[in-house]
């Protein structure tokens, strides 16, 4: 028979006599032992030998994601590559919560990938015990030490005080590592979370889709109560294919087309019927009117159409989408054109993110408004970078563009 390669996680020797934390590993490995999912590393036992106890597992043997977003420093992986990670750990622990099997200790040595690029999680309940040897993690002296049994930098404000794990504890360590993987940076500069006042925001990396951005700033909310409770909404995001469709007036029609043909043989139910017919007419007019809508006025006629009617403006959204984009344009050029020495940032930037509420997956949408920014952020830096050199050098009495005064100016105009 061919032979089978394996993984052993090992009870570290000052944990092997104490009976609590035996159990525990056992325990732990029979909860994980149900989950069977292609991003989870399988748990097959818990066995001893003697003193020494260990857990046998599936052995994968490839790179961490600790080591990718090192490799992608400084400014973070493109989100057409880190979509297709997040999407694969985010089924991982979607179905791991739909099993009532919480990580607690999630974080980026703890996620591996196969030869074939497949992204597998260790440790599903047993390495927030931290008594067991992790022969996979990178190894990395700056780490911060793991307390109580998780990593601070990764735990939610809860977690780190002692709260009963939770479902959003892991939502909110699988936000950071996000973050962390489109920006190599921690959106918290890897203070403790427990640490940090609730109202504290991270701001969005460039390589994360402003569509996006809303559901992962929920799922790193610092108040828990606040903090998604699945990762659904965010996998919906990374999976989405939005193509809405016009509602079209056929229905409408058809029950007009049922009326007329029993009007005459339900004598008794005339009246009833005919009450129908004029409400089905009244309905024919109304979206008759609403398909003569044309162009950017659709915008500011759209809050007339009922709810029960949303697929029909989804409609009228993308059969107009190239004149109201178009009409986005013009009036960003117009603001843009406007006597100033620079651009009108802050409208420019309000402007793309109202044209991205209603198409939020257009990318061309996306990409002009990640462009202003960069422009902004690049003039910005560029203001900056020549005070500090002025300042630096003493020139304190420079005149025309090279000004103290008027670069400050210049930077509050931005």
């Amino acid at each position: 028979s061919p032979e089978v390669h394996v993984a052993l996680k090992v009870l570290l020797e000052e944990f092997s006599q104490s009976e609590e934390a035996i159990t525990l590993l056992k325990d732990e490995t029979t909860k994980t032992q149900q989950l069977s999912h292609p991003n989870i590393v399988k748990v097959f036992s818990a066995s001893a030998d003697g003193d020494l106890h260990y857990v046998t597992m599936e052995l994968v043997d490839g790179e961490t994601l600790e080591q990718i977003i090192k490799r992608n420093k400084p400014s973070g992986m493109p989100f057409k590559k880190a979509n297709v990670i997040l999407q694969q750990l985010a089924d991982a622990l979607i179905y791991a919560h739909s099993r009532n099997v919480i990580h607690n200790d999630l974080k980026p040595s703890n996620i591996i990938f196969d030869s074939n690029g497949r992204l597998k999680v260790l440790d599903f309940g047993i390495a927030k015990h931290k008594t067991i040897e992790d022969a996979y993690a990178f190894n990395n002296s700056k780490n911060v030490a793991a307390v109580g049994g998780y990593t601070p930098t990764y735990a939610s404000p809860e977690q780190l005080k002692g709260a009963d794990a939770s479902v959003k504890d892991d939502i909110f360590s699988y936000a950071c590592i996000a973050y962390e993987l489109l920006s190599s940076k921690h959106p918290f500069d890897r203070v403790a979370a427990d640490k940090l006042p609730k109202e504290t925001t991270a701001k969005r990396p460039s390589n994360c889709p402003v569509w996006l951005w809303g559901r992962l700033q929920k799922a790193m909310s610092l108040d828990a109560t606040k903090r998604l409770d699945s990762l659904q909404a965010v996998s919906s995001k990374l999976t989405s294919n939005f193509k809405p469709a016009i509602a079209a007036s056929v229905c409408v029609i058809a029950i007009a087309v049922f009326i007329s043909q029993f009007y005459a043989s339900n004598s008794t139910q005339i009246k009833q019927l005919e009450a129908k017919l004029e409400n089905a007419n009244a309905i024919n007019q109304q979206v008759a009117t609403w398909m003569s809508w044309h162009g950017p006025e659709v915008l500011t006629k759209l809050a007339e159409i009922p709810p029960q009617y949303d697929v029909l403006k989804q409609g009228f959204l993308r059969v107009n989408q190239a004149s109201i984009l178009q009409d986005f344009n013009a009036k960003a050029n117009q603001l843009n054109n406007q006597s100033g020495k620079f651009k009108d940032f802050d409208g420019t930037i309000s402007l793309y993110s109202n044209a991205l509420e209603y198409y939020p997956d257009s990318e061309k949408l996306t990409v002009q408004l990640e462009s202003v920014l960069r422009e902004r952020q690049s003039i910005i830096f560029d203001i900056t970078s020549r005070i500090d050199l002025l300042l630096e050098q003493s020139r304190y009495d420079e005149l025309e563009n090279n000004n103290i005064i008027k670069l400050i100016d210049d930077l509050k105009d931005v």
